[in-house]
């Protein structure tokens, strides 16, 4: 019997680190600029390294102590990450350098000691709070973003599997946590395609799909020398875990690996490698458009946050074609005009040009390039950070921009407006970007402009 619950075990370990590791990197090539999806991102590969190192831990050649303690410190920092994922969704928009410090910090000092005690075995109570550290993070996600409190009924379903795992037998205890973990990186990735306008299933479902047969087709030749021999072997073991997690870094990452290939092979046909990756840019982006959304007759605020996204993915083409603002008329007529294909990377191309010149309406007139009055804070705030993609508060050391009137902008930025204030700025002139766009819309389509709102 005990072979049976340890065979168990086994298989749940390395479902849970094949799970794991690929909901984890799934984020991170989901929107790598969201500090919040980089932090359950890692907190869901720490646990996927945990859970290697358990199950290589009882069959390992050397002192199990070698896999324990790592698999122990890996299963400690989930509960950090989301304890700073907690506190972000508070001060993600505050800007203050100083104070998220101070506060992840304390963060980071009380679940290092609340924490301890798991490993110690002090108290079970304690083990259950650090495993549901992650279930209390998916409600409060859930209910302060979504809109649909139905995945309340998900996690709900995850706080009585929780239950039942740590009733039935404590040496699972870790995995409520995995569980848990999976279902934050879940909710964590549904609402950023909300916030960004995206369609989630179609994009999460072929990744995941991808990441299953591939990790089925070579990993399932190595399970099946598991099977044929009478034990499991350490070397094999090691090897079905690199080869599952060799598998989904594969299929999560090939947009960028194709891209670093394409540009070794087709280095002296830079015409074919331009040609390719339009085409790939255009086929990866169609799984997050989001045909459900009626951009005519959206809300003022959601049209302002849609304009917003927009704004903030300017200079992303591929991001920029998912966004709904691609299905303005406007966008069709300009398309129409200079009799260009219907493309999800032409629409793209026409939403850009569309923005730019709502952002040179926002300029005062026959007043130079640049200036520093009230009436030029809210051209700046859009122009020289998105069109022209200059970062003033970056702390990687980038070369000045050639242009002197950016530059000295981009001083300007530096010197005299904070950070926070910037963002303001942002927010106020993406408002004015969006009752531009509105009332193009009223010039071509006035009845169903006027039913929109």
């Amino acid at each position: 019997m005990t072979g049976y619950f340890a065979a168990g075990a086994g298989v749940l370990e390395i479902l849970f680190f094949g799970l794991s590791l690929w909901l984890g990197t799934y984020l991170f090539s989901r929107n790598v600029k969201s500090t919040r999806v980089g932090l359950v991102g890692a907190a869901l590969i720490s646990y996927a390294l945990a859970a290697g190192c358990m199950y290589l831990e009882p069959i390992a050649p050397f002192s199990h102590a070698i896999l324990a303690v790592p698999a122990q410190l890996l299963l400690l920092l989930p509960s950090l990450l989301c304890a700073a994922m907690l506190i972000c969704t508070r001060v993600e928009n505050l800007f203050g350098v100083a104070r998220q410090a101070f506060f992840s910090g304390l963060g980071v000092l009380g679940w290092f000691v609340a924490c301890g005690g798991i490993f110690f075995f002090l108290h079970p109570l304690i083990a259950l709070g650090a495993a549901l550290l992650p279930l209390v993070a998916a409600l409060v996600l859930c209910w302060r973003h979504l809109r649909d409190k139905q995945p309340l009924l998900f996690v709900l379903l995850a706080l009585i599997c929780t239950s039942a795992f740590l009733a039935v037998s404590w040496p699972l205890a870790c995995l409520p946590m995995g569980i848990n973990l999976l279902m934050l990186g879940w909710l964590v990735a549904a609402q950023d395609a909300v916030e960004q306008g995206e369609a989630f299933l179609p994009d999460v479902f072929r990744s995941f799909d991808y990441s299953l047969l591939l990790a089925l087709l070579f990993g399932g030749q190595v399970a099946l020398l598991f099977w044929i021999g009478e034990k499991v072997e350490f070397p094999l073991a090691l090897l079905l875990l690199s080869i599952i997690a060799t598998s989904i870094l594969v299929q999560v990452f090939s947009r960028s690996a194709r891209k670093i290939a394409e540009r070794i092979a087709f280095s002296t046909f830079p015409q074919v490698r331009e040609a390719r990756a339009e085409l790939h840019d255009a086929a990866d982006a169609l799984p997050r458009i989001n045909q459900q959304i009626d951009i005519l007759n959206t809300d003022s605020e959601e049209f302002v946050r849609l304009t917003r996204r927009a704004l903030s993915n300017f200079g992303d083409l591929q991001r920029l074609a998912s966004s709904p603002l691609t299905r303005l008329p406007q966008v069709q007529e300009r398309l129409a005009a200079r009799g260009a294909k219907d493309d999800v990377l032409e629409r793209a191309t026409e939403l850009k040009a569309l923005l730019s010149e709502s952002i040179e309406r926002l300029k005062p007139r026959a007043k130079g390039d640049f200036g520093t009055s009230d009436e030029w804070r809210y051209y700046n705030a859009l122009y020289f950070p998105y069109v022209m993609g200059i970062k003033p508060y970056s702390r990687r050391g980038s070369s000045d921009p050639p242009d002197p009137t950016t530059r000295e902008a981009l001083e300007w930025f530096r010197l005299q407006v904070p950070e926070r204030t910037l963002y303001n700025w942002q927010n106020k002139a993406a408002r004015l970007i969006a009752a531009d766009l509105r009332n193009q819309c009223k010039l071509l389509l006035p009845e169903a402009a006027r039913e929109a709102g």
